[in-house]
C-alpha cells in the first residue's frame, strides 16, 4: 500500500461497483460515487470498459479484466449488505471497518439519522477525504477514524472517536477478513462484540477454501496484499456464536446473484460469502432475519 493512494483491492472493488452501476444488471443497485473516488488511472480503465473501448496498454487490459470480474461480485455483494443495513432501526451507529472507497455514507439516505465511522489506514483515509471534498454525506455525521491496525486497538480508537456502547451499531466488515491472520480475525470480532449494544448487527464477508479463492489470492499477493484466512460456513457460525452473535443469513456468491442479479451466473463466486449476524436477544431489539 502506498502513502498517496488506497490499496489496490479498494480500487478494484470500486471499479467493479462503477461498472455495475453503469450497466444496471443488478436489481436496485446504484453507486454514482464509485467513479468519483477512483484514482485517475483506475477511473480511465473503468470508463473505457463502460464505453466498450479497447485498452491502451497491457496494464490497462489486465485492469479491465479485473474490473469486469469484480463487477460480477460487487453488485450483488453490495446489495446484500445494504439490504441487511435496512433492517436496522433508525439512529443506529454505522461502523465501516477497512472502509476503503466505500460510499454508503454518501448514497444511503436511509442512514440519515446515523453517525457513521469510517475506520481505515491514515493514508487511505487521506486519499478518500481528498476525493470526497465538496461532497455532502447523507448521514447525520461522518467521522473519519484513522488507525494503525498493527499497533492500535480498534476498541480504543473507536472510543476516542465517540463511538457509544449503549447505542446499537451496524458493523460493516467487508472485504477484510480474508486479509487477516486467523488470530486477528478472532481479535477483531471480539472487539466488535465488546462494543456492540443489544440490537447490533455484523455484516461481514469471508471466503471458503477453494481453488478459485487461491487464484484470487495469487492476484492480491502481487499487489502486496496477501490473503491469510478462509472458513467454511460452520466454522464462521461457531466463531461468531462464541462472541454472542446469532447468524441470520449466510449467502454465497451464487445465492446472492440469484437474489439480486438479472443475468445468468456460472458459479465463479460460490466461495465468497456475506454473513449477517445479530448481537443480543431479538426480543430486546435485534433485527429480524432477512
Amino acid at each position: 500500500m502506498k502513502a498517496d493512494r488506497p490499496s489496490a483491492t479498494a480500487s478494484y472493488v470500486a471499479m467493479g461497483r462503477a461498472l455495475a452501476h453503469a450497466r444496471g444488471n443488478v436489481r436496485g443497485f446504484r453507486d454514482p460515487f464509485a467513479l468519483v473516488f477512483l484514482g485517475d488511472d483506475y477511473r480511465a480503465v473503468a470508463e473505457r470498459c463502460i464505453r466498450g473501448r479497447l485498452p491502451r496498454s497491457v496494464r490497462d487490459a489486465m485492469l479491465g479484466h479485473v474490473a469486469r470480474a469484480t463487477e460480477k461480485l460487487m453488485g450483488p455483494r453490495t446489495m446484500e449488505i445494504d439490504d441487511g443495513l435496512l433492517a436496522m432501526r433508525p439512529g443506529c451507529q454505522l461502523v465501516l471497518l477497512g472502509a476503503g472507497l466505500d460510499s454508503r455514507a454518501y448514497r444511503m439516505t436511509e442512514l440519515a439519522e446515523s453517525v457513521a465511522f469510517e475506520v481505515d489506514y491514515p493514508s487511505t483515509q487521506a486519499y478518500k477525504r481528498q476525493k470526497a471534498e465538496g461532497l455532502r454525506p447523507v448521514v447525520r455525521e461522518l467521522r473519519y477514524v484513522p488507525i494503525d491496525f498493527a499497533n492500535e486497538k480498534m476498541g480504543d480508537v473507536l472510543a476516542r472517536a465517540g463511538h457509544r456502547t449503549d447505542v446499537p451499531t451496524a458493523w460493516v466488515f467487508e472485504g477484510v477478513i480474508s486479509y487477516l491472520l486467523p488470530r486477528d480475525v478472532e481479535a477483531s470480532i471480539q472487539a466488535i462484540a465488546e462494543r456492540s449494544a443489544p440490537g447490533s448487527r455484523l455484516l461481514a464477508t469471508y471466503n471458503e477454501p477453494s481453488r478459485i479463492r487461491r487464484l484470487f489470492g495469487a492476484i492480491t499477493r502481487r499487489t502486496n496484499e496477501p490473503q491469510h484466512s478462509s472458513y467454511v460456513p460452520d466454522e464462521m457460525r461457531a466463531l461468531l456464536a462464541r462472541r454472542g452473535f446469532v447468524v441470520r443469513s449466510d449467502r454465497d456468491g451464487v445465492e446472492r446473484a440469484r437474489r439480486w442479479a438479472t443475468e445468468a451466473w456460472r458459479g465463479w463466486y460460490r466461495f465468497h460469502h456475506v454473513v449477517i449476524a445479530d448481537r443480543g436477544d431479538p426480543a430486546n431489539g435485534a433485527p429480524v432475519k432477512n
